[in-house]
Order: structure tokens, then C-alpha cells, then sequence
């Protein structure tokens, strides 16, 4: 079974290390981060399902961070929910009128986190299987039309690769142009 993956971006090294402990006890694939900048480097060679993310920490805040995967196209649609320890009503507003998907003050209660997580992976799930869905069979006809010209391709290196004894060099560079 997959593991659904969590980002958690605290810069407190004890909550961050609680909570990653926590999130793996649940059965979550998690990594941690201290800042935004720190979080930016795991997402070039990782992609969670759900990102966790304190707002006041020195480097780069939440606020930045969150804008930044805002405008990725490809980490835009990760669920992002803001842990902090601000709990100004117009603050929570803001964060979610700019894109959040959710909001929670600490402390929080362990099962409140857990409940917001599930719910977003979830819904995160939903979404991509019925993207995934619609493409599939609204590209019928582009799936077949990219995988025309591959079978040709394929096919001639297969034919290379089988009978490569009895070509001459000058043959086997056609073959490549």
C-alpha cells in the first residue's frame, strides 16, 4: 500500500520533530523542513500529497513559501494547510483567500490534525483520479497518435539491435538519420 507523503515546514525543531513522529506513527511517508528555502529543495526531488506549513520562520515564512508553490504548476494543486500559533480571524481569512486549504491554530488536538489531513488527502485523491479519468478518455485519439510513431521508432531499434552483426556502419547511421 502506498503511503500518502506529507511536507511539514516548522522552524521549532521540537514540533517538527513531534510531529513527523506523529504523522509517521499514522502511517504517513513524511519529511520535514526548518524553513520555506529548505522545503523548496525537497520538493525538486519529491512531490507530497499534502503540505504542512508553519507561517512565522526566519529564511523564508509561510506566506512566501505558500506563494511560491501557488504559482507552480506542477505543486499548485498540492492541499496546503498552515499550522500557526496566530489565530487572528483576519490573518486565517487572508491565508485562505490566497489559496490555503485550510487553517489550524496551535495548540491544536492531535485528532483535529489528523482529521484535517485525511480529509484533504482525500479530497486530493478524488481529484486527481477524476482528472486522470477525464484525460485519459477525452485523449484517446492523442494517446494513439504519440503512440504511432514510437512503435516505428521502437521497431527500427529493435531491428538494429537484433541484427547488428550483419550491417554495414554507413547502413546503421541511415538507420539513425
Amino acid at each position: 500500500m502506498n503511503k500518502n507523503k506529507i511536507l511539514f515546514v516548522d522552524d521549532e525543531l521540537k514540533i517538527r520533530e513531534t510531529i513527523t513522529e506523529l504523522l509517521i506513527h499514522e502511517n504517513y511517508d513524511v519529511k520535514s523542513a526548518k524553513d520555506g528555502h529548505d522545503a523548496l529543495e525537497i520538493l525538486e526531488n519529491w512531490i507530497p500529497d499534502l503540505i504542512i506549513c508553519d507561517i512565522s520562520m526566519p529564511v523564508m515564512d509561510g506566506y512566501s513559501f505558500h506563494e511560491i508553490i501557488r504559482h507552480n504548476r506542477f505543486l499548485e494543486t498540492i492541499p496546503f494547510v498552515f499550522l500557526t500559533a496566530k489565530n487572528d480571524n483576519n490573518e486565517m481569512r487572508e491565508c485562505l483567500l490566497n489559496g490555503a486549504d485550510d487553517f489550524i491554530t496551535k495548540p491544536f488536538k492531535v485528532n483535529e490534525l489528523i482529521q484535517t489531513i485525511e480529509t484533504k488527502i482525500n479530497r486530493f485523491d478524488k481529484i486527481k483520479n477524476s482528472n486522470n479519468n477525464f484525460n485519459i478518455s477525452k485523449n484517446n485519439f492523442l494517446i494513439h497518435e504519440i503512440n504511432t510513431p514510437l512503435s516505428g521508432i521502437l521497431g527500427s531499434i529493435d531491428i538494429l539491435i537484433e541484427n547488428e552483426d550483419y550491417f554495414e556502419k554507413n547502413e546503421i547511421a541511415t538507420f539513425y538519420d
